[in-house]
């Protein structure tokens, strides 16, 4: 009977401790419930898709493919069959043969992401089913799903399910476009995050705004707070109101404006005379994204408005105006581009032209920076997983973030109070580790304006500094790039040098799990703010002038003064 009670407790125990797994187990998985929030990335004709896009079957014995997206005609949008080698996308065509294409600014994969669950579910007549990728609705408010036809021999075709149609558009085994109502699939995503942020699909407008660099999504203003939530800010405008991205229909074309969230709401825009008007009605402001990157960069004076910058499209799309922003009298103000000039209020009710403004850009990048990784040294770890800028150097820093090059010893930085080169060999020094999984692109810069993506280092003051690299004689030199001054380093005889033409150290992360979150800071990047040396930022009057200090220590006979260098010539 004693044996039987001991028995008895022993199992008692391991069905007591297998519970306490059991609960223990679940509370670790991945619980997939609610709705995600998909991504799609520009697909660069690299092998990316293979390790960050979701693959639906072969479509060929032993080929691959991807969910792929793409834009026909700057119209509408094609759910396509995406392959690596070739590298493209197929566009399929209703009424006959396919066609393959390469143009990666109309090209896009589905991200993988891991904490979504994607099924194929069995579907027909245009079904949605529940948790069904929606890509995108037009005007008319048809959905296009994702939907796939798998073949009795296991191969898979890819295509688009429109759902006011009831049909599957792809592209048979023959590459001819065909249609069919049943027999398909549909793509569906649960996520194990709740409030998942969703991709916000672009609203086109007739005919669709589709840019060089972002499809750029203008969503209608209700005289709301959507914009605080969602929208692009040019910065602030008075002590009120924070200048939005907007545009409104002032007639025969459309006109950028300043958006504002409170009373009166509403956008400020230019009419076809040269006053500022105020519309309560027929407006659109330009919705943020999270898969691009916003950013403003200076007119060069080329007489050309760049690549990626953001427009104003037209009614019948005869023309595009882009979007420029301007600090006047302290405000500021948002405007359009007709090259060589630019026009923004002067808040006095009417409109100027100015030849100093910049551009909105936007590139189809994340905002999610990347995140740094600085080791102390050992012996081997440098050559093995550090940054490498030219043949020899590393990019090292030292006690208080001063920046380098690294070598196997230690880092020899800057050091501005002697302005010459000192070295670092102590436990505080460290060397930048190159991360295999982003991707590091020098970018090249003029006088310390903002480069997007750029590696942040700890501020000097009330300014952060980024890393920068000079070739000078056939050799690269690596120093700290400076808000409003350029490029300082040291040269090859250990002096302390600058330059205002450089190369900035920029990073993306394709992973968002990888990185670190930075909203890019524009009223810390205005020009007003960068005063050069011996210069200090006058408040009252707006503009850098001469430190007083400066001119009054500084005893120069049959010398004149020139405020220009701050100094006597």
């Amino acid at each position: 009977m004693k044996n039987y009670k001991w028995l008895v407790k022993i199992f008692a125990s391991i069905f007591f401790f297998s519970i306490i797994k059991a609960q223990s187990n679940s509370n670790c998985e991945n619980i997939f419930k609610y709705e995600c929030g998909n991504k799609f990335y520009r697909y660069n004709l690299d092998n990316e898709p293979a390790d960050y896009g979701l693959t639906y079957g072969q479509y060929e014995p032993g080929k691959e493919a991807y969910v792929g997206l793409s834009i026909i005609q700057n119209l509408a949008y094609q759910i396509n069959r995406l392959t690596l080698d070739p590298p493209g996308v197929l566009l399929y065509n209703v009424a006959g043969p396919s066609t393959f294409s390469n143009d990666t600014n109309k090209i896009w994969y589905l991200v993988n992401d891991r904490h979504h669950d994607y099924t194929w579910v069995d579907s027909q007549n245009g079904e949605i089913p529940p948790f069904a990728i929606e890509v995108g609705k037009d005007r008319s408010g048809f959905s296009l799903l994702i939907g796939r036809i798998v073949r009795p021999n296991g191969l898979v075709l890819l295509g688009g399910v429109v759902t006011f149609m009831g049909v599957l558009n792809y592209a048979d085994e023959n590459g001819i476009g065909q249609l069919t109502n049943q027999g398909y699939q549909v793509l569906t995503c649960q996520s194990s995050v709740q409030n998942e942020t969703k991709f916000m699909t672009p609203v086109f407008n007739f005919p669709p705004n589709v840019d060089t660099g972002c499809i750029n999504n203008w969503q209608p203003y209700q005289n709301d707070d959507a914009p605080n939530k969602n929208g692009i800010a040019a910065g602030e405008f008075d002590c009120n109101n924070t200048a939005f991205v907007g545009k409104v229909n002032v007639g025969k074309y459309w006109s950028p404006g300043r958006i504002q969230t409170t009373k009166p709401t509403g956008i400020y825009a230019q009419t076809n005379g040269s006053k500022e008007v105020l519309y309560t009605n027929g407006s659109f402001y330009l919705a943020d994204n999270p898969n691009y990157s916003y950013y403003w960069i200076p007119y060069d004076g080329s007489g050309k408005a760049p690549d990626n910058a953001v427009k104003v499209r037209s009614e019948i799309g005869a023309y595009a105006l882009p979007v420029a922003r301007l600090k006047i009298d302290g405000k500021m103000e948002i405007g359009a581009v007709t090259l060589p000039l630019a026009s923004f209020s002067d808040g006095k009710g009417s409109f100027n032209g100015y030849q100093s403004f910049e551009f909105l850009v936007c590139d189809p990048y994340s905002k999610y920076q990347c995140d740094q990784v600085w080791k102390q040294f050992n012996n081997t770890s440098l050559k093995i997983d550090g940054f490498k800028v030219g043949s020899t150097n590393f990019i090292g820093r030292s006690c208080g973030h001063k920046l380098g090059r690294a070598v196997d010893a230690g880092v020899y930085f800057i050091d501005k109070l002697t302005r010459t080169e000192g070295f670092d060999n102590s436990s505080t020094a460290s060397y930048l580790v190159k991360n295999p999984n982003y991707n590091y692109t020098w970018i090249a810069s003029t006088n310390g304006h903002k480069v997007s993506n750029a590696l942040e280092q700890h501020s000097e003051g009330h300014f952060p500094f980024y890393i920068g690299t000079i070739r000078v004689n056939s050799q690269d030199f690596i120093g700290k790039v400076l808000p409003g001054q350029g490029l300082i380093y040291i040269d090859a005889n250990g002096k302390l040098k600058s330059s205002s033409s450089y190369f900035v150290l920029t990073c993306t992360s394709n992973d968002v799990s990888q990185g670190v979150y930075q909203e890019e800071s524009d009223e810390d990047w205005f020009n007003e703010y960068w005063c050069p040396e011996r210069k200090v930022w006058n408040y009252e009057e707006e503009k850098c002038q001469c430190k007083r200090e400066f001119k009054v220590n500084e005893h120069q006979e049959n010398k004149k003064w020139n405020d220009k260098i701050c100094s006597y010539e």
